[in-house]
């Protein structure tokens, strides 16, 4: 998150940096901004999964 808010890469140009495809890149900026979001209005955020997936493996 910090590289696309702060040093003003695209999210394409953080994902070729951080080794993930744009796809994963701008799902993890949506998670963050919506943790933000909960953040700044004092909301809980809904329960995330416990159960383990291996990598390749979609839950």
């Amino acid at each position: 998150m910090s590289l696309v808010v702060f040093e003003e890469y695209s999210i394409a140009a953080a994902a070729a940096v951080l080794r993930l495809t744009p796809g994963a890149a701008k799902t993890r900026m949506h998670r963050a901004r919506q943790r933000m979001k909960n953040a700044l209005q004092g909301t809980q955020p809904a329960p995330i999964s416990t159960t383990p997936v291996l990598e390749g493996e979609r839950s």
